[in-house]
């Protein structure tokens, strides 16, 4: 990528900076261009009240067009609208090495209106760009396992710019981790994070239509960071992978390495800065201090990925059945057993001179090889419609399958030539324990047709067959037993001091392996080279040992057991940088979030201290929940193979004997469902209406009943309904036609078929009219009577005949002097109530009762006993008010709070209010109560609060004045001659205020001897044009406020600058000094 412009400055403080643009479709020679005085201004982002496990920031800078490049960067302007992601990059150098670097964003703007004009660029470092890019290899999954360091490259790697500014040796990225796992080595080059790997599956997930959903890789990487409580920034020229909590050491290990994740080297270092109010490292005035709250409880939910299906998406038909290899492998525990489960369909064509019927099975061929082993399970005999299997074993010959046969009994069997007929069934197979791991694949094949008499072989000639296995799921249990599976784990951590509230949640997916198929499990590389399923892991080699979620929460807690003091302020000095640890006011420093001017070598942001201390933290146990979200497992309708009962060893196949004609064709929408497209031509009253039949959702197993409202004609695709979809319901899923439908049905009395016949025909449609379905909720019923009307009175409601009466309109309540409802319900669940008197005292509100009174002509009335005003009222008309006992403002102090007359606060002198705030929106004030005394009365006028002190109208304070302090020299620091740094360089939030007095006071001394110590206080505009002279101070007292009015108001400006000049000093000099201004709005 060729260099297309270059600019350079200096800073306020003669920091050398260098800026360069990269395009990767120019080619020539650099144009020159100059900034302005800000330079380049680096933009960090991040909560201001908590660690983030990604900061990204971005760079702006404002390009001066002069006559000797306007051409060439009006092209520029052109080409950063149009450029693709990633063409135009930009590296910025402090003192000629790599500080940041980005890509330009297509957000540029021109200031026309200053002279000369400017064009600001803006950057980003691409951290917040990778939450739209994919994890995976262009559209491809990764597979496998790989390191944390690993997946740190492939993501960085995402941005574009690793690769322009770096190459293979050159320092791009630096880890900080000291979390180490008991099977992990130690030492100063051996770096966790190099020696830990998961398995690229734990990143994205397959549906049951075959397509891969990938997390973003912004997700990934902070998913990564956050496991280990770390951030990922840029900083100091290269990507950081940082432990939070290692920065309360004074010193830190890092490791080095190349954009490609090569290991370079290791160090012992420290990025500490101790402000020390020189003019290189000085804490600006203007700041604020606060606290974030100490925290009551942590807690983490570990999202365990146990129940991974390996064939998500994946079908075997009599044209496409390879096998398929699942991403991830299978590991043993020697419990461990595999479950598959799914739906089948196969549609039979009879050929011409086939001379037998459908007393035949269909045999298929399950092969599943999980590393050396094969699963075995043949049909060992078939006679007299009985089917003997032999026990399922695994075995280590590649020839080894699992035979399970369907019946064709109980379907039409077609008895012509072309016939044919289709039918379900679903496959649910349960294996014995695995004897061993490793990469697993599965197929699925036809093997022939055998007669239920013998087992004969029929001859293939004399049918077609097609069929498929779809909506499958192979899934892996490690105890053997599906009910064992804990889905989710909560750890908890909490602080040993009580009282507090605040409480903070982390969600994981990687973690330690309860479960050693968990796709999610992190894996550590012993003093073997072996790798081995994690467990426990400490802070460096010393301490408890503890699962790494229950290590998360113990060192995040340990940072906010105690309230953690925050400052936000501004900071100057030309050591500091993002990664810096600054220490002041007693306390060390870590950036949360904020921005860099580097022209003027100052930082605007926020900081929180660092301290950890894990003493006696509370940890809970880890406790597990199952949330039973395992893919579909089809219900064993019948079974084949002699009354055989289903085991883990020796599971018998399964199939539906209901009778089923077709599947959907197309996805079901959640609602109303009138019309079901069918996957094939349906024959002449193949339904019909009135029919009940039940579509059966492969992916959730849910059943949904509708009825058919016509008749099915001959080659129909689709079929009329009636009913409701309380879920989507996906293209595939079996129809269902239920037995119950058949007109007449033969019973006995004990239940067993007999002679016996009843016609049912009348029966159902006595059951219809009563009985019906809740279309919302298939497993419910309800009642429904049409035109029913019941009646305690059948006069009533005539004006003089009180009474009930409920008919299709609703319940109705009447008086006997009118024929108005007084009380009722309606058809449509509005329900009203025409006189209502309710009370839980009847003699509330007579003075010396409490109660509560509800009545139609006075509302909603409460009262306490000792008064007869209610405290309480919502009048019929709207009108509300709340009061305290007996405030009247006549006779009882107390408050008022009403709908109409706002809020009024009364001495029990006077009914005029000390306190109104009136619905108008106007806020009054009256000291004494009464409206002809003034004295003390408070206003607010011009968004100024006014004193009228003497009752006269003479407003003695515009407003309350603001103080602001500040230490010009440090507490036991002597006084020595000569102008001191600037101690407050005025911000905007000041702009527009005046200084008109100050104070000022010396620190541990005010000296002795001869001589005077005297200062003049100066003031410095924005533009460094004036300067004026506050007035003179003389400090030879000590503990001594001095307070003095300005010799000249001075009007602040942002960008003003205060300093003083000492002009003598003691023969034993004072020391420290301190200065407080007198501010005020003007």
């Amino acid at each position: 990528m060729a260099k297309r412009f270059t600019g350079g400055y200096y800073s306020r403080e003669g920091i050398e900076y260098d800026i360069e643009i990269y395009d990767s479709a120019f080619s020539g020679t650099a144009t020159a261009f100059n900034v302005t005085e800000e330079g380049v201004v680096i933009q960090y982002e991040g909560d201001p009240s908590d660690y983030v496990p990604v900061r990204g920031s971005r760079a702006t800078f404002n390009i001066i067009l002069e006559s000797s490049n306007t051409t060439e960067l009006e092209q520029l302007m052109t080409d950063i609208l149009t450029a693709p992601e990633a063409q135009l990059q930009v590296l910025v150098k402090r003192s000629g090495s790599t500080y940041w670097f980005g890509n330009i964003l297509s957000d540029i703007s021109v200031q026309e209106d200053r002279s000369p004009s400017v064009f600001t660029i803006t950057a980003t470092d691409g951290l917040g760009a990778l939450n739209s890019v994919d994890y995976n290899n262009s559209g491809t999954k990764y597979t496998g396992k790989e390191t944390i360091i690993q997946h740190l490259v492939k993501s960085l790697g995402k941005i574009g710019t690793l690769d322009t500014f770096f190459t293979s040796g050159i320092h791009a990225i630096t880890t900080v981790g000291n979390w180490y796992e008991d099977d992990h080595t130690t030492g100063a080059a051996e770096d966790p994070f190099a020696k830990t790997r998961l398995d690229h599956s734990a990143f994205y997930e397959i549906d049951n239509k075959g397509f891969t959903k990938y997390q973003s890789t912004y997700s990934v990487l902070s998913k990564l960071a956050e496991r280990f409580l770390c951030t990922c920034y840029l900083s100091g020229g290269v990507f950081r992978f940082e432990q939070w909590t290692e920065r309360d050491n004074s010193s830190h290990r890092e490791r080095l390495y190349d954009k490609d994740g090569t290991y370079l080297s290791n160090t012992l270092t420290s990025y500490n800065v101790t402000l020390d109010q020189s003019l290189s490292k000085f804490r600006a005035g203007g700041g604020s201090f606060d606290w974030l709250p100490a925290l009551s409880r942590v807690r983490e939910t570990f999202h365990n990925r146990i129940r991974y299906n390996h064939l998500a998406g994946q079908s075997f038909t009599n044209s496409s059945n390879a096998p398929v290899t699942s991403d991830v492998e299978v590991n043993s525990s020697g419990s461990t057993v595999l479950q598959l489960t799914g739906i089948h369909s196969r549609t039979l064509t009879v050929s011409a001179g086939y001379p037998g019927n459908g007393e035949i099975y269909a045999i298929f061929d399950v092969k599943i090889q999980v590393g050396s082993y094969y699963l075995k399970r043949n049909i060992l005999q078939i006679n007299n419609g009985s089917i003997t299997y032999e026990s399922a074993t695994w075995t280590t010959s590649s020839g080894s399958k699992y035979q399970i046969a369907y019946d064709y009994s109980g379907y039409n069997f077609p008895g012509s030539a072309g016939g044919s007929i289709t039918m379900p069934g679903v496959i649910s197979v349960t294996t014995p324990p695995l004897p061993g791991g490793g990469s697993l694949t599965t197929e699925i094949d036809f093997f022939n047709h055998r007669k239920k008499s013998d087992g004969s072989i029929v001859d293939p000639s004399y049918f077609s067959l097609t069929w498929s296995f779809s909506n499958l799921a192979l899934q892996v249990y490690t105890n053997g037993n599906p009910a064992e599976i804990t889905d989710d784990t909560i750890y908890t951590a909490d602080n040993p001091t009580t009282g507090f509230t605040a409480t903070k949640d982390f969600e994981a997916i990687l973690g330690d392996a309860g479960d050693t198929n968990d796709v999610g499990k992190l894996e550590v590389k012993d003093s073997g080279g072996f790798w081995t399923d994690s467990d426990q892991w400490r802070v460096g080699t010393t301490g408890t040992f503890y699962a790494i979620s229950d290590l998360l929460l113990d060192q995040y807690l340990a940072w906010r057991k105690k309230a953690v003091r925050r400052y936000t302020g501004t900071l100057s000095g030309t050591s500091i940088h993002a990664h810096t640890r600054v220490t002041f006011d007693g306390n060390n420093w870590l950036l949360l979030n904020g921005t860099f001017k580097t022209g003027f070598d100052t930082w605007e942001g926020t900081w929180a201290a660092v301290s950890v201390d894990n003493t006696g933290i509370i940890h809970g146990t880890a406790t597990g929940i199952s949330i039973n979200d395992a893919p579909f497992t089809p219900p064993i309708v019948g079974l084949i193979g002699g009354g055989q009962t289903p085991s883990t060893s020796n599971p018998a196949a399964a199939v539906i004997n209901a009778i089923s004609s077709a599947t959907t064709d197309s996805d079901i929408s959640t609602g109303t469902i009138t019309s079901i497209r069918v996957n094939e031509a349906l024959s002449d009253n193949a339904f019909t209406q009135g029919d009940v039949i039940a579509i059966l959702n492969p992916a959730n197993g849910q059943t949904t009943y509708v009825t058919v409202t016509d008749d099915v004609d001959d080659g129909d695709t689709s079929i009329s309904v009636t009913g409701y979809a309380s879920t989507d319901i996906p293209a595939g899923s079996a129809i269902i036609y239920l037995p119950q439908n058949d007109s007449t049905t033969s019973y006995g009395s004990s239940g067993s078929s007999s002679s016996t016949t009843i016609n049912l025909n009348d029966l159902d449609e006595l059951f219809k009219q009563i009985f019906r379905r809740d279309d919302t909720n298939e497993q419910n019923y309800r009642i429904e009577i049409p035109d029913i009307v019941l009646e305690t009175d059948e006069n009533a409601g005539d004006g003089s005949t009180a009474g009930i009466r409920y008919d299709g309109s609703g319940i109705k309540a009447y008086k006997s002097s009118s024929s108005a409802i007084y009380a009722g319900i309606g058809a449509d669940g509005s329900a009203y109530f025409r006189d209502v008197s309710i009370e839980d005292d009847p003699n509330a509100g007579d003075g010396s009762t409490a109660g509560i009174r509800l009545d139609t002509t006075n509302g909603l009335n409460a009262y306490k006993s000792t008064s007869a005003t209610a405290t309480a009222s919502i009048l019929p008309t709207g009108v509300w008010d709340f009061r305290t006992q007996g405030a009247t403002g006549v006779t009882a102090t107390g408050v008022i709070l009403g709908s109409d007359s706002g809020i009024r606060a009364f001495k029990s002198a006077s009914t005029t209010p000390t306190f109104y705030l009136k619905t108008t929106g106007e806020l009054l004030f009256n000291h004494n109560g009464h409206p002809t005394v003034q004295t003390g009365i408070f206003y607010v006028n011009n968004g100024l609060l006014h004193m009228d002190h003497d009752g006269l109208g003479t407003k003695v304070h515009a407003q309350f004045g603001h103080i602001k302090d500040f230490q010009v020299i440090g507490f036991n620091t002597a006084w020595t001659t000569g102008i001191k740094s600037a101690f407050w360089r005025v911000t905007s939030q000041y702009a527009g205020y005046e200084v008109y007095k100050f104070g000022y006071s010396v620190g541990s001394t005010a000296g002795s001897g001869s001589g005077s110590n005297t200062c003049v206080v100066w003031h410095q505009d924005s533009t460094g044009t004036t300067t004026t002279n506050l007035g003179t101070l003389t400090c030879n007292t000590a503990a001594v406020a001095n307070i003095q009015s300005a010799s000249s108001v001075i009007s602040l400006s942002q960008g003003d600058v205060f300093y003083f000049d000492v002009t003598g000093v003691r023969s034993t000099p004072a020391q420290g000094l301190f200065v407080e201004f007198y501010i005020r709005k003007t």
